[in-house]
Formats: C-alpha cells, sequence, structure tokens
C-alpha cells in the first residue's frame, strides 16, 4: 500500500517539480554602466534565477539604443539613461517607466563638466562662466544635454546661449577635446578624471552635485507588462536585492559627503569590474548612487519631460504621470 502511495504523490509532484527547475526567460536590453550595478550583481549572486527568471542581456551602446529595442518589442525589459527619444515614445504610449537604477546625487560622480586647459586659462573657471562656451555632448536628446539644461536653470541663463556641439560617442567627444574644437564636454566620470589626471582639462563640477537628479531607468512596453507582469514583477524584485546589496556596500559618504570605498564596497567592484570590462581603479571614480529599491522621482521625471517638449523633441501633449506604473515595485516589495 505505501509503495502505491508513494509511487501517487510522485505523479502528483512531478509536474510541479517541473514548472519549478523552468525558470521564466526575460531579455533585457542594457549598458555596461555603473548606474546599472544593482543587475549585475544581482545576477552574480543568483537572484535572478532565485525570483525564477532565466535572464537573457543584450549588450548595447547607448540608451537610446535600449529605447529603441524594447520598443519594437525585441527585449522585455530595458535599463538606461533617460533620454529625449524616450520620452517621445513613452509619451506615446509606447514604453512605460517602471524602475529607476542610478541617479546623480551629491558625493556621487557621473556626469563631469570639464574645461580645456586654454579656456580655464581664459577665465573658464565656474559653471556661471558656461554663456558663450561651447560644450559638447554626444547626441541632443542625451543625459548630457539634460544636465546643461540643469546647470542653464540653476544659474538662470538661456541655454541657448550654450554651445553644444553633437560629436555621436565618447571617442569623438574627447578627440574633440583634445584637438580644441570644444572648449567643454560632458564626460563620465572615468572619462573626466582621466583628462585632469592627464593634465589635459579641470573638472569644474558634478552634475550630481550641482543638480540631482533621476538618471536611470527601468522600462517596458504596456503590451509586456499586460502579457507578462508576473515575470517582469520577479525581475524587479531581483533586481531589487541586488541595488540594495550595492547601496549597502557603496552608497556611503565620508565626513566630507564625498562617496565612500571600503571593503565592502572593493569586494563589489571586483564583481562589477568583470561585468563592465573595466579596471577596478577606474570603478573607484566612478560611484554611483543607486536607490536600493528602484523607486522613481515623479517630480523630476516631469520636469525632464517638461524640459523635451520645450525642445520640440517630445510629444507636446505627453502626461508624464501616464507613463509611469509604479505597481510592479510595489508588487516587487510585497513578497
Amino acid at each position: 500500500m505505501r509503495n502505491w502511495i508513494t509511487l501517487a504523490l510522485m505523479f502528483c509532484l512531478a509536474p510541479l517539480a517541473a514548472n519549478a527547475a523552468e525558470p521564466e526567460h526575460v531579455t533585457l536590453a542594457t549598458l555596461r554602466a555603473m548606474p546599472n550595478a544593482g543587475i549585475f550583481l544581482a545576477q552574480d549572486a543568483g537572484y535572478f534565477r532565485q525570483e525564477g527568471i532565466d535572464l537573457d542581456v543584450q549588450w548595447i551602446n547607448a540608451a537610446q539604443e535600449a529605447v529603441m529595442t524594447v520598443a519594437s518589442g525585441a527585449a522585455d525589459v530595458g535599463s538606461g539613461g533617460m533620454t529625449a527619444g524616450f520620452y517621445n515614445l513613452a509619451g506615446k504610449g509606447g514604453l512605460t517607466l517602471i524602475g529607476s537604477t542610478g541617479r546623480e546625487a551629491p558625493g556621487f560622480h557621473n556626469n563631469g563638466f570639464v574645461i580645456s586647459n586654454a579656456a580655464y586659462d581664459g577665465g573658464f573657471r565656474t559653471l556661471h562662466d558656461l554663456p558663450g562656451h561651447r560644450c559638447g555632448v554626444n547626441t541632443y536628446g542625451a543625459t548630457q544635454h539634460y544636465a546643461i539644461a540643469l546647470i542653464a536653470r540653476k544659474y538662470d541663463f538661456p541655454i541657448d546661449r550654450v554651445g553644444i556641439p553633437q560629436l555621436q560617442n565618447f571617442p569623438n567627444l574627447v578627440a574633440a577635446f583634445k584637438g580644441g574644437q570644444v572648449e567643454c564636454i560632458v564626460a563620465t566620470s572615468t572619462i573626466a578624471a582621466l583628462l585632469e589626471a592627464q593634465k589635459i582639462g579641470h573638472v569644474i563640477g558634478w552634475s550630481g552635485d550641482e543638480t540631482p537628479w533621476m538618471l536611470g531607468a527601468i522600462f517596458a512596453r504596456p503590451q509586456s507588462i499586460a502579457a507578462r507582469r508576473p515575470a517582469l514583477v520577479a525581475y524587479l524584485r531581483a533586481y531589487q536585492r541586488g541595488a540594495a546589496d550595492y547601496h549597502e556596500a557603496c552608497n556611503q559618504r565620508d565626513a566630507n559627503g564625498q562617496a565612500m570605498v571600503g571593503p565592502a564596497c572593493e569586494a563589489k567592484l571586483q564583481i562589477l569590474s568583470k561585468a563592465l570590462m573595466q579596471p577596478v581603479e577606474q570603478l573607484r571614480d566612478s560611484i554611483t548612487y543607486v536607490d536600493p529599491t528602484g523607486a522613481m522621482d515623479l517630480a523630476d521625471i516631469a520636469n525632464q519631460l517638461s524640459f523635451w517638449q520645450s525642445q520640440n523633441m517630445a510629444d507636446p501633449k505627453a502626461d508624464a504621470a501616464k507613463m509611469v506604473d509604479e505597481t510592479l515595485l510595489r508588487d516587487a516589495a510585497a513578497k
């Protein structure tokens, strides 16, 4: 009799075991960048697998590429900088914000304003001096462009008083800076620190110190949210665990309010070095503030949309409230 009961239980439990062994496949489009640190730490710790997610990462080279990859349906979820292109698509109902990654915050260095030696010697010493100068970015609509806009707002000058050449990518940006084609560039912390160390330029300010704002977003198509909500919630739950690990280890400040790299953060940087394909020495200069829950700054999202609308780069009828869905984050945290 016991043998029959055992066999019956085996047959009943077999489908459950099979289902438990088959994680949900989720495709992510993202960049190898420090604001996405929570993703890479969650992946290394096995959190996605533990939450039932088989994560397939599609590496892309620019924030707008992540936007287009998700909007086309080629990826289930995206993680990258919040560009004008994102807001234009989201405003038309093509994408929905479901979480955040890195932020510009005091003491943490993402986008730096680097001034050439010649301009610096000529008196361009502070961000008050930006009007009348040329400050290069990768493209119009990029996060660097918005960083300049916030400086213009803070110091009360029209953004059109700043020349903003588009140089397409960071190698071109650095080449133009070294060649004297631009007096200023907005560059990642790694590039900014390197230019200053080589005595090619001077960092006169960091975006996070001057004007904190929400830099990185997690987004998906509305159709994917409707069809694959449980999988996206599980993705966010795993991400929150990785973001919390990073936050606890690397988002500490010293007595001067600057990012502090202690032993716990050093251990995380060793992991991130492999994922980002950058030496640990460079990553120490690129510590990003990451919200441990992936929470979104709704006021800043509205401000960003308003700016891109003012530049005719986003749908003038778009409503920031309609492009955000906070319920997935709440469901992820509820477990």
